[in-house]
């Protein structure tokens, strides 16, 4: 199979739970945990289906991210697991044209880089016969 990775880096909305969503601040991930808010965060990210991957299943890949609270895609919930471990993973199916990815979680206290989001699609390469 060949797989292709994105990397959701720029262009998180990011805003308290309590607080109007009127103006979050746009932030970058992995980001460095010293200049989150302390408490309770909502990061939002839209995106659009890839052009080169349109019917390929997508797999969520979310790692150095402790605090992980809940997860939405699409408006419907994803189960998260544990808030804290290390790594999420998630099998999206295929995606939507346009697409949103909501993600609840507790700002670390710790002085290093936290959140790293990736899809990953896979398609079996033209040499490989389609499952089953």
């Amino acid at each position: 199979m060949e797989e292709h990775t994105i990397r959701l880096r720029g262009g998180w909305e990011c805003f308290r739970p309590n607080e109007p969503t009127t103006h979050p601040s746009t932030i970058a991930l992995p980001t460095p945990s010293a200049t989150l808010p302390p408490g309770r965060l909502i990061l939002r990210r839209r995106f659009g289906r890839p052009p080169s991957q349109p019917s390929a299943p997508a797999i969520l890949w979310i790692s150095g991210m402790p605090g992980l609270r809940s997860l939405t895609f699409n408006g419907r919930p994803i189960e998260a697991g544990s808030p804290d471990g290390p790594d999420f993973r998630a099998d999206l199916g295929p995606l939507q044209p346009r697409n949103e990815l909501t993600i609840e979680a507790d700002a670390p206290a710790l002085a290093s880089d936290w959140g790293d989001v990736r899809l990953v699609f896979a398609e079996p390469s033209a040499s490989e016969p389609p499952s089953a």
